[in-house]
């Protein structure tokens, strides 16, 4: 779901409310994304993708929004991402089966 969300999200509506997410949360749903997709999720890929606004009507997001969405993205510390194992069902190869 984050992967989807984050890759392929165009439109400021998706991004709306992750200015205000807290780093140790955006930590845990890169891990999370780690624990589901495995190695075809990039946390680079995906931290980027929040602090990118130039596609689809991003632009128009607030000034504010963008600073807060580059600051929560700084502040996640990759050497320090919670180790998470996906679920049997809920992984990308569980679904696959």
């Amino acid at each position: 779901m984050l992967k989807a969300t984050v890759y392929k999200t165009l439109r400021s509506k998706g991004f709306v409310g992750y200015g205000d997410a807290d780093p140790v949360t955006l930590s845990e749903a890169l891990a999370a994304g780690n624990a589901v997709y495995g190695k075809t999720f990039n946390v680079m890929v995906a931290l980027k993708a929040l602090t990118y606004f130039e596609d689809g009507n991003l632009p128009n997001l607030s000034v504010t929004v963008q600073e807060q969405l580059r600051k929560t993205a700084l502040e996640v510390k990759l050497d320090r991402l919670p180790q998470t194992v996906g679920r049997p069902g809920i992984t990308r190869r569980d679904s696959s089966q």
